[in-house]
C-alpha cells in the first residue's frame, strides 16, 4: 500500500508526463500531426458555439477627449458602461470585454441581444435629455450571430471581428445587424422594423456585405414631455425625434 509521499511522487510524475512541452519533444512527426487533429476536434466540440454577439461603440469620443479633457472623456465612457449594465440587469446577456470606447457583449439568444441594444439606445436618449449637446452620448451598435470559441468567459474568433466591423459600419445612434443575425431574430415586431441595406464594404472583408438596419425608435416613445422639439434638435445636435433611417428619408423628400 503506497504512502502519502508515494502518491505525491506519482502525481508529480504524472504532471511531468502531461507537460505539453515535454510531451512534444517525445512524439514523432506522425504522432504530433495526429494529436493536432485530435486537439482541433476537441476544441471545436467542447468550446465552439454559435453565439449572439453585440458591439456598442461610443461615437466621437476622441474629439470629446481633445475638446473637453480627460475627465470629461472618461465620464462619457463610464456613462456608456453604466447604461449597458442597467440594460443587462433583466436580460440574459453579459459584458465580455471593454476596450476604451467599445463594449463587447454576449447573449444567450439573438432576441435578447436585439432587445437589449434597442433598450440601450432608448436609455441613452432619455439620459441625454438633461445634458448639453456637447456632452451627449452617441453610440454605434452592431449585432451578429455566428460561431465563436468560448470557455464561458473569453470569446474569440472571426465572428467577434465581424461583429466589430458591423458596429463600425453603423451611423450615429444606429443599430445594424448582419444577415445571419436577422435570420436568427424571431421577434416579429423587431423583424418588421428591419430593412435591408445596399452591400457595404467593411474594412478587411471582401466582397461587400449586406447588412440590416434596425429602426429602434418606437413611436410610443415620441411623447412631447419626453422628447425635444425639432427646433431644439436642429440647434443642439444629433438627438432624433424619429429613427436615423426615417430622418434620412424625410430629408430626401
Amino acid at each position: 500500500m503506497g504512502t502519502h509521499g508515494d502518491d505525491t511522487h506519482d502525481l508529480g510524475k504524472l504532471e511531468a508526463t502531461l507537460n505539453p512541452h515535454d510531451l512534444a519533444e517525445t512524439l514523432s512527426m506522425t504522432e504530433i500531426i495526429r494529436l493536432q487533429d485530435t486537439l482541433s476536434k476537441a476544441l471545436a466540440r467542447r468550446f465552439e458555439k454559435r453565439l449572439a454577439l453585440a458591439f456598442s461603440d461610443v461615437a466621437g469620443s476622441t474629439a470629446h477627449f481633445a475638446r473637453h479633457g480627460d475627465e470629461a472623456g472618461r465620464k462619457l465612457q463610464q456613462r456608456h458602461i453604466d447604461l449597458i449594465d442597467r440594460v443587462l440587469e433583466d436580460r440574459d446577456g453579459r459584458v465580455v470585454d471593454i476596450d476604451g470606447d467599445g463594449v463587447f457583449l454576449g447573449f444567450s439568444t439573438l432576441n435578447n441581444a436585439a432587445r437589449s441594444m434597442v433598450e440601450l439606445q432608448r436609455q441613452i436618449s432619455i439620459d441625454n435629455e438633461s445634458r448639453p449637446a456637447e456632452h451627449r452620448l452617441v453610440v454605434r451598435v452592431g449585432i451578429h450571430f455566428g460561431p465563436a470559441l468560448t470557455d464561458g468567459t473569453l470569446v474569440s474568433g472571426d465572428s467577434v471581428n465581424f461583429c466589430a466591423r458591423v458596429a463600425s459600419a453603423a451611423g450615429l445612434s444606429e443599430i445594424k445587424l448582419s444577415v445571419s443575425a436577422y435570420q436568427e431574430l424571431t421577434d416579429v415586431g423587431l423583424r418588421l422594423r428591419c430593412r435591408k441595406l445596399k452591400p457595404l464594404a467593411l474594412m478587411g472583408i471582401e466582397p461587400p456585405v449586406e447588412l440590416m438596419l434596425l429602426d429602434w425608435l418606437d413611436p410610443a416613445f415620441r411623447c412631447p414631455h419626453r422628447w425635444q422639439s425639432r427646433a431644439q434638435v436642429s440647434r443642439q445636435g444629433p438627438y432624433p425625434l424619429r429613427s436615423p433611417a426615417r430622418a434620412r428619408r424625410r430629408g430626401r423628400q
